[in-house]
């Protein structure tokens, strides 16, 4: 009776054998795709991101350049203002000046 119980124990030790093995086997084939999956997403995802900062970077520059381009026209519009305001105030000293020789000319 020994032998047919030892017999069973190793045919169902058999059988648990190679389903552990074919379950290993399919989790071993499921880890490695979901692996193969992820690294895809990620390498996709790091590529959008390099475009994305390559953007930005690329936005940041123009945004530079547009920043140098008003602080010259700005620069350039302070010294026209200061000219034309330097010319103004000229002729209103000479105008002053011609009311105030108007006023003390003597009236005939």
């Amino acid at each position: 009776m020994n032998a047919r119980f030892s017999d069973v124990e190793h045919r169902m030790d058999a059988r648990f054998n190679d389903v552990e093995h074919r379950m290993d086997v399919r989790f071993n084939d499921v880890e490695h795709r979901m692996d193969a999956r992820f690294n895809d997403v990620e390498h996709r995802m790091d590529a959008r991101f390099r475009d994305v900062d390559a953007r930005f970077a690329s936005l940041e520059r123009l945004m530079m350049s547009l920043g140098d381009k008003f602080d010259s026209i700005t620069r350039r519009l302070d010294t026209d203002v200061k000219g034309q305001r330097r010319m103004l105030d000229e002729h209103e000293e000479r105008i002053t000046d011609l009311e105030r020789a108007e006023r003390s000319r003597p009236q005939a």
